[in-house]
């Protein structure tokens, strides 16, 4: 087995992005569309077996058909599912993270070990919550000649024109839980939507008529804008009573979260159930709960931080973003584009309900194993890139 140069790039930060943390407003509805999945004609036919991982009594199991393969019909297929071909063997695949949290860290090790597996090189950069870090990261990418750029950007508008200069050189995109018109061979995209639906429904079970908080990310990051949205819509279907909505300015800060719940807990003793948007901010907000201040928790991410405290019974349930398979989606849609394949637009990876009855089932992402086949599903109209 060949070894991967996995390497980090440390560039100086630019200026520091300031972020103030908001009072309880109203959202601001963004479009949330998601881009027709454009599907091809292959002669290798996938087949899977269906199975709905998510947990929920208030949605119907989805309609499930097998997707085409989208890669090129002269494509040989090789390890784990992948595409093989001459011009992978050695590529570079460049990873621009957005912020330094423990979904990056496990994602930024599975996907070196995926393609490590299939003879490609790894790079990683994090622009450490800073757009113009991310910038520069990105140029240096650029500058080193990878073969392929994955990139979650920080903010969308600011990366944009650095990651057009790729497009322009003809080198493959694949971006992460960003909003695709086409301009990039693939969006691999968390399934939040379905995550912030349940988890409305499940909050709503857990409380009742009880007053809730919610705490949302920053909006301009498209998969936190995506989240937000459609809990507070779930939120209002399912009759949950929201009194209170403030925004995190930092996401990857427990403490951000924690100081919203303190004042929560003065001003609204009585609040009976808390929504954070992700695992970092449930471990800040949990930090403040006592005998007399302990709402009903829900979150998003499946971090492992968070799985003790849902043994524990501080967070009431968390749905685990899957950043193992997220991680092999963004290696499998570099892989495939280049060697010449097609995806559609939009490919998603499902989230998986955490709670009392199956934390003793959770396994750190790291140790999922990444030698396991990968394939493509349509669920509900949407191509889901699934283990096999």
């Amino acid at each position: 087995m060949r070894r991967t140069r996995r390497t980090t790039i440390a560039l100086a930060a630019t200026a520091t992005l300031l972020i103030a943390a908001c009072g309880s407003d109203d959202n601001s509805s963004a479009d949330t569309t998601e881009a027709s999945s454009e599907t091809t004609e292959a002669t290798t036919e996938t087949t899977t077996e269906t199975t709905d991982d998510m947990s929920s009594e208030t949605t119907d199991a989805p309609d499930t058909t097998d997707a085409p393969e989208t890669t090129d019909g002269d494509m040989a297929m090789g390890a784990a599912g992948f595409p093989e071909c001459a011009e992978l063997e050695g590529a570079t695949i460049g990873y621009s993270q957005p912020i330094p949290d423990p979904n990056f860290a496990i994602i930024d090790e599975v996907m070196a070990a995926q393609l490590d597996l299939i003879g490609a090189d790894y790079v990683g950069v994090n622009a450490q919550f800073d757009p113009g870090k991310q910038v520069s990261d990105v140029q240096t990418l650029l500058q080193q000649g990878v073969t392929a750029l994955i990139i979650n950007p920080v903010d969308p508008t600011v990366t944009a024109a650095a990651v057009q200069e790729f497009v322009d050189a003809g080198i493959p995109v694949v971006v992460q839980d960003t909003d695709n018109d086409g301009t990039y061979f693939t969006s691999v995209n968390a399934d939040v939507i379905s995550a912030a639906q349940e988890g409305a429904a499940l909050l709503k079970e857990l409380v009742g008529d009880g007053t809730v908080g919610v705490i949302i990310g920053p909006p301009f990051a498209t998969v936190l804008r995506r989240q937000a949205d459609t809990f507070a819509a779930a939120a209002a279907e399912v009759g949950l009573n929201v009194i209170e909505t403030q925004t995190s300015g930092n996401p990857g800060d427990p403490g951000a979260a924690q100081t919203i719940a303190e004042a929560w807990k003065q001003q609204s003793p009585d609040l009976a159930g808390i929504w954070t948007f992700n695992d970092t901010s449930a471990v800040g907000v949990a930090a403040t709960f006592d005998d007399d201040f302990a709402p009903a928790l829900v979150s998003m991410n499946g971090q492992p931080e968070a799985i003790p405290l849902v043994e524990g019974g501080r967070i009431s349930a968390t749905f685990d973003l899957q950043q193992d398979m997220i991680a092999r989606s963004l290696a499998f849609a570099a892989a495939t584009a280049i060697c010449g394949g097609e995806l559609p637009s939009d490919v998603w990876v499902q989230t998986k309900l955490i709670d009392a009855t199956n934390f003793g089932d959770w396994v750190t992402p790291v140790d999922r194993g990444v030698e396991s086949e990968l394939g493509l599903e349509e669920i509900d109209g949407k191509t889901f890139i699934v283990q096999k």
